[in-house]
């Protein structure tokens, strides 16, 4: 909390310091922002600790598997049954726990508790750092506690505090600043509350509210918030609904939507790391992982959609990181 309240402007911060955040043992993967007089609360479930440490689990697995397949592969191989078998194995190693968590879902809300039944949801690939690991643990628990803390800025829990109005103005400011887009869907007041919320969580952790944007900073908030909100849809399946008007949260692919829109905003004003990288290609990583837990959804939902295999995702990757590359010459970020 004293971290994200370092982020806000300063006519925010007296706010601030009078909520209370805590943790609480409740298995179900939720949060909460309430208010009790002068005092606001955020509570949050542990369940929300366990589920970032799981898809935290399987987003390490994925990125292993994308680098071997970059790195370690050889697609010019002329031995295709090779090379297939090569493949195949691959990526079992990244699809393999994301299956096994679909299947552990089912219990997770049976049971209104998430945990890491499966050793596969547990175990983290052999060369990925355990305080990488737990960064990005921390990351996800961090845009949580950073919506929740929205909710209380913006004046989005009963008896608002006088001064929300005020803030939403700075907030609206801030949004035109960066030219970031409102979604265009059809959202009822809870919704618009919950992207305006997952908006300034993302201003908070990037240091975008007080002009002090960082590699680093949008590199974790990318993280926090995409593999957050990754997990909740899964867990809860609440990736696209037909008719959500009586919904309080929009789903999935609205969220996502503009969560890396505000990101892709951001980006922009973030020059090429010393090693090439940018945080651009980074949200290509995470959109694939998005795209094979999505499109296994979508397989069991619609006859004609197949679930991501190893080909397709390694084709898809390589499109969109051209794309990126275009996207760096265009801003002036990369010269050819």
């Amino acid at each position: 909390m004293d971290q994200l309240i370092d982020t806000l402007p300063e006519a925010w911060r007296t706010r601030a310091r009078k909520i209370f955040a805590g943790r609480n043992f409740d298995g179900v993967a939720n949060a909460e922002a309430w208010r009790d007089g002068e005092v606001g609360v955020i509570e949050i479930n542990y369940g929300i600790t366990s589920a970032a440490m799981i898809y935290s689990v399987l987003y390490c697995k994925y990125y292993e598997m994308v680098r071997t397949l970059g790195v370690d592969v050889d697609f010019t191989d002329d031995d295709d049954e090779t090379l297939l078998m090569i493949l195949e194995e691959v990526g079992d190693s990244g699809f393999a726990p994301i299956l096994i968590a679909d299947r552990e879902r089912e219990s997770w809300l049976s049971n209104r508790s998430v945990f890491a039944g499966h050793e596969l949801l547990r175990e983290l690939p052999s060369s990925r750092a355990e305080e990488d690991y737990h960064s990005m643990v921390r990351a996800i628990e961090e845009f949580i506690l950073a919506h929740e803390l929205a909710h209380h800025l913006l004046g989005h829990t009963a008896d608002a505090y006088p001064r929300s109005k005020q803030n939403e103005i700075y907030f609206d400011d801030i949004i035109r600043k960066y030219g970031i887009k409102f979604p265009e869907e059809d959202l009822n007041d809870d919704q618009v509350q919950e992207v305006k919320a997952d908006i300034l969580a993302i201003l908070m952790m990037s240091g975008g509210l007080l002009d002090e944007l960082t590699a680093a900073r949008v590199y974790r908030a990318m993280a926090g918030a995409i593999i957050g909100l990754t997990a909740l849809a899964h867990i809860y399946d609440t990736w696209v609904v037909a008719d959500n008007s009586g919904e309080t949260h929009p789903d999935f692919l609205t969220r996502f939507s503009c969560a890396a829109d505000v990101i892709t905003c951001l980006s922009r004003r973030i020059t090429i790391g010393e090693e090439g990288g940018h945080p651009l290609g980074f949200l290509n990583q995470l959109s694939g992982f998005v795209s094979v837990i999505l499109n296994n959804w979508l397989a069991k939902h619609l006859q004609d959609r197949r679930p991501v295999n190893v080909l397709s995702l390694t084709s898809w990757i390589f499109e969109r990181s051209l794309e990126v590359e275009k996207e760096l010459e265009r801003l002036g970020l990369r010269t050819r």
